[in-house]
């Protein structure tokens, strides 16, 4: 954990839609592709299983995001500032391990219910997390922490 300027409500990174709005959104149109036309995965299912077990382990990364930003004492909201650069954790492996948790919710949801068209909603859900909020965060927190978000950034991969 780095610590950086006090926070407030002018010091965030002004996300409108919170990241997992996109996630849920992509989850509602593969929903209604699949309601018009139903397009299975693959022919023969994996067994749900499989599917729950992915789930169950985004949820268990999920756990351990917000368990680091407890330990730093600093906000998972999007829309109040930071104050650490959480950089401990599974924020070892990536810069967002939480949004990447919520793609591999997806996946495993998509294997459970063998829904083609929930793994090709994945890829706009997580551009769209990209556009609206990755880019702008990594700005504020570049403003916020600088060098030391930059040498974070530079040697940790942003999904994985």
């Amino acid at each position: 954990m780095l610590t950086g300027n006090s926070s407030g409500p002018a010091d965030s990174a002004g996300i409108v839609l919170a990241a997992p709005f996109y996630f849920v959104l992509a989850l509602a149109v593969s929903f209604l592709l699949d309601f018009l036309k139903p397009t299975p995965l693959v022919a023969q299912p994996l067994p749900e299983t499989v599917g729950y077990l992915i789930v169950g382990l985004s949820f268990v990364l999920l756990w351990l995001v917000d368990r680091e930003f407890s330990a730093c004492e600093t906000s998972s909201s999007c829309r109040l500032g930071d104050s650490a650069l959480i950089v401990s954790g599974p924020f070892r492996f990536s810069r967002n391990p939480g949004y990447l948790a919520m793609a591999v919710m997806l996946i495993g949801l998509a294997l459970t219910t063998n829904s083609l068209w929930l793994i090709v909603m994945i890829a706009p859900g997580c551009y769209a997390v990209y556009r609206f909020c990755i880019r702008k965060e990594e700005a504020y927190l570049e403003r916020k922490f600088g060098d030391n978000y930059r040498r974070y950034r530079n040697s940790v991969r942003r999904w994985f």
